[in-house]
């Protein structure tokens, strides 16, 4: 059960990073194989449906519903698995080949003629509002007609058009369009001449920053549109990139395949001209030409069965490993990278490698001056997977026997089965990088503007002054998480003007003021806690409410008492654990002058007349945020866990006996199924 959970909360790692930051921690492969294994592990697990990830709290864009919920594509990742996949198709399937370009997914909602909003995939149900930023980038038309060619009415929304007049005028534009935001490699390089980030990365963190910068050098390429009702525009792929092109937006490049070859031809092809193309693409997507075919197919998973992405493998090159250093992250996890002789791989100059820990570097066999082959994973991060040359007497990497930071004890930390994890710790608490880390994760999570990552690291550097009385010294404008609100002092806002400039400084100073007065799930869930964020905060008050509604509550050790009782039987120990870690910082930030609202929590208030209250157990076709926007915009409440008194416990399986159904039955609460359910909340 301990390596299921783990692998979750992989899985679930690495869909925020993706999705909502822009980044893939892991390559395409071991995360393809993560999914693999929790299919054997769990097959009904619900991150085998879920498309993207939820948006994060921390993000400033509001919430935003999707008009037609945004869907995803499964992977395939050579030509034998693309055959599998075709091998299901019907006889003679005429295919639509595209581009998959590898940017930032988005709709845009038209309501006669104007742009009305930009949404952000975020879970494929709710995302994040984007608009001020999407009527910056080229190829957002604010202003939307259709011509009387595409001006297509539909019968039942079975996609048959009815021919239009020729001269017919042009009416506004009622629907959405999906489409990719792109940052090309020009603008790319302009922006970030070093090659430090990538394009997808950097452009998926433009299109969603608070100020807009930059964002007139994305460009949105539309691959769908939908008319007011949600229908397709047209009956095929074609026309249906028609039909966008013919509105005034920049469509992907694609091409009608009849047969598999053609298709793998194509897929060789384009493997060649990759690095020759304007932008970034990481596949193709091959697509069923025909759209009542493909809607006739249906979905798995919230994935099309008529739709496929075949990845492209990772660009890799060999080069000679020089050394391996060690760094320490920000959880304090002392990680090795080798270090290359420079080697360009997809475009790019790579000199430094990820070896994740030690048992990697064993597998592979490592020896310093040995050739190695190296990839960049999802095209972005480099990492080193085999020995290609071996150099004869080379010397084996060893492992520090102290902080490669702070020359503090190393060790490996215990799961909760008492093994050793693979990973090696810096166990000072107060090691400078450890401490780095605290404080990004606490900007990050608070969302204090202006403070980036390079400001923030240039603030935790040593810093030279000279006093008057004794002469030059040496200090740190940031040692700890608390120093932040120490940043107004004489010398903390010297440090922060040399960094960010004379015009910057009093804006930054002012938001950080704002985040001084702060609710206790947001300082508690700000620490960067294992286990603890903001939404576990509030759970556990409304579980036991009254309990734990002041900082001291969560000091106490009450949590260890109670653990069974608020849902944390297995995890309270550790949350435990790192509070009391942290109690020095803690106090530190009360001294600093941040203070904590104390809100009382209470039970949920009972159900006004006339609402339902349901409560979900087992798998149901859709994740649970589906059917839980449905039962609130219906005015009904949906209960994150059963109790006494609900009006209906909704089963996958209503005859499987689980401890639910049978606390249902004892209590006298009906028990209905998916089917059921869609009915009452018709």
């Amino acid at each position: 059960m301990n390596e299921l959970n783990q692998l979750r909360n992989q899985i679930d790692r690495y869909d925020s990073i993706y999705y909502n930051g822009g980044g893939r921690p892991v390559d395409d492969s071991t995360y393809d194989t993560w999914k693999r294994l929790l299919k054997e592990l769990a097959p009904t697990d619900e991150r085998l449906a879920r498309v993207g990830a939820p948006v994060s709290s921390a993000n400033t864009g509001k919430k935003a519903k999707h008009v037609n919920p945004m869907g995803s594509l499964d992977n395939v990742m050579n030509e034998d698995e693309f055959l599998a996949w075709h091998g299901k198709m019907p006889p003679d399937t005429c295919y639509n080949v595209s581009f998959k370009m590898d940017g930032c997914s988005i709709a845009l909602i038209y309501q006669d003629g104007y742009l009305l909003q930009a949404i952000t995939r975020g879970d494929g149900v709710l995302g994040e509002e984007v608009t001020a930023n999407a009527l910056r980038m080229q190829g957002v038309p604010k202003c939307v007609e259709m011509s009387p060619s595409r001006a297509f009415t539909f019968d039942g929304g079975q996609g048959v058009s009815i021919p239009v007049p020729s001269d017919a005028p042009k009416r506004p534009f009622t629907g959405s369009v999906r489409g990719e935001v792109m940052l090309y490699n020009e603008d790319w390089k302009k922006l970030d001449p070093d090659q430090l980030s990538n394009p997808r990365n950097l452009g998926n963190g433009m299109a969603r920053r608070h100020d807009g910068k930059d964002c007139e050098l994305l460009r949105f390429v539309a691959f769908r549109g939908f008319d007011g009702d949600g229908n397709s525009l047209g009956k095929t792929e074609s026309d249906n990139l028609r039909s966008l092109a013919d509105l005034g937006f920049d469509v992907v490049d694609n091409e009608v395949e009849y047969l598999e070859d053609d298709v793998l031809k194509h897929y060789s092809d384009i493997q060649k001209e990759r690095d020759s193309l304007l932008f970034e693409i990481d596949g193709l997507v091959i697509k069923v030409e025909d759209l009542n075919l493909q809607k006739a197919m249906g979905t798995v998973n919230n994935r099309p069965k008529g739709q496929i992405a075949l990845k492209f493998p990772p660009r890799g090159a060999d080069t000679a490993l020089l050394d391996v250093e060690w760094t320490v992250g920000h959880t304090g996890a002392v990680v090795p990278t080798a270090v290359l002789s420079p080697v360009k791989v997809g475009g790019v100059t790579v000199t430094r490698a990820s070896l994740y820990n030690m048992d990697e570097i064993n597998k592979l066999e490592l020896e310093i001056g040995d050739i190695v082959s190296v990839v960049r994973c999802g095209d972005v991060i480099p990492r080193v997977i085999s020995v290609s040359e071996r150099k004869l007497a080379g010397e084996a990497p060893k492992p520090p026997s102290v902080c490669p930071v702070c020359d503090g004890e190393v060790g490996k930390k215990q799961g909760v089965k008492g093994a050793d994890g693979v990973h090696l710790y810096c166990l000072n608490p107060d090691c400078s990088a450890k401490q780095l880390g605290k404080i990004k994760t606490w900007v990050s999570k608070l969302d204090i503007q202006g403070l980036g990552d390079v400001y923030l690291e240039a603030l935790c550097k040593e810093m030279e002054a000279t006093d008057p009385m004794t002469g030059p010294y040496k200090y740190r404008a940031l040692s700890s998480v608390a120093d932040i609100y120490r940043l107004h002092e004489l010398r903390g806002t010297a440090a922060l003007v040399a960094v960010v400039g004379v015009a910057r400084t009093p804006k930054v100073l002012a938001e950080i003021d704002k985040k001084r007065d702060l609710s206790l799930s947001d300082f508690l869930g700000s620490l960067g806690i294992e286990g603890l964020g903001r939404r576990r905060v509030k759970l556990v008050q409304e579980a036991a409410p009254g309990e734990f509604d002041t900082l001291k509550d969560w000091e106490s050790g009450k949590l260890l008492k109670m653990a069974a009782a608020v849902g944390l039987p297995n995890i309270a120990a550790n949350i435990q654990r790192q509070i009391d870690e942290n109690n020095n910082l803690i106090h530190a930030l009360l001294d600093a002058g941040v203070t904590i609202q104390m809100e009382k929590t209470e039970k949920k208030s009972e159900p006004a007349a006339g609402q339902l209250t349901f409560c979900i157990t087992g798998k149901l076709s859709q994740p649970k945020n589906v059917y839980h926007d449905l039962m609130t915009a219906k005015g009904h409440r949906f209960e994150e866990s059963y109790r006494k008194g609900l009006s209906y416990l909704v089963a996958a399986y209503p005859a499987s006996g689980s401890s639910k159904l049978v606390k249902a039955a004892k209590d006298g609460v009906p028990v209905i199924s998916e089917e059921e359910l869609m009915e009452k909340l018709k």
